[in-house]
Parts: C-alpha cells; structure tokens; sequence
C-alpha cells in the first residue's frame, strides 16, 4: 500500500515531467509561431502534412506541398495580375512576390511566392 510520502514523490515527480516537456516544447519556436516538423510556422501560417509551413491563403497537399488555392481565386488573381505588380514587387504566375521573396513554379504549371528566407525545391517552398 502506497505511503503519503511516495505518492507525494510521485505527484511531485509528474508535475516535475510535465514542466519540463511543455518548457521543450515551448523552446522550440518563439510565442507567435507553432511548430511544424522542426521548423516554426508564423502566425498567417499552418503547418501541412507536419513537414512544412503553407500561408493561410494555399492549400496542403499530399507530401506536405502548399499549393496556391488558384482554382478557387483564378478570376481574382487574373484581375489583380491585370493591373500590374507595384514596381518593388515582381510578377509570378497570378502572384507579386516581394522583396526577399521567391518565384516558385509549381508541377502544374501554376507559379507563386515564397515567403522570405524560403527557397523553392521541386515546387514547394522549404525553409
């Protein structure tokens, strides 16, 4: 039969277990962001497939790829397209990447931004 003491090292042993994982895991990314696979998602982000981070205006798609939801928006974005990218920006597909920005085409043809400090490979922005 357990004593009070031993469960009290046991309660104290749990709670020390659990302080300890949520402080790893709140080490992993700063507060704004949430973790993705081992990198860290900002807040207009979402992590897909827990591989990488999409913005919240793309799609995941299998293998943990962010598609441009183009099929959805394809008339907006033709019209936004038409009138031109501001000229510090540059134009990619139905898309104005900003400075620090990537153009990124993806298998289907369709080309988009990545966020700065990304790079495309093989149609899909990686950190």
């Amino acid at each position: 039969m357990p004593t009070l003491a031993s469960t009290l090292r046991l309660a104290l042993l749990l709670i020390f277990v659990v302080v300890v994982a949520w402080a790893e895991d709140s080490r992993s990314c700063p507060r704004n962001q949430t973790p993705c696979g081992g990198e860290c998602c900002w807040q207009y982000e979402f992590c897909c497939d827990n591989r990488t981070c999409c913005r919240s205006d793309y799609i995941c798609i299998e293998g943990g790829l962010c598609q441009a939801r183009t099929v959805l928006r394809a008339d907006a974005k033709k019209a936004e397209s038409a009138l031109g990218c501001s000229i510090d920006q540059k134009t990619c597909g139905y898309d104005c990447c900003n400075e620090g920005e990537v153009c990124c085409d993806y298998a289907s043809g369709e080309s988009f931004c990545c966020l700065k400090g990304r790079k495309c490979e093989n149609g899909a922005c990686r950190p």
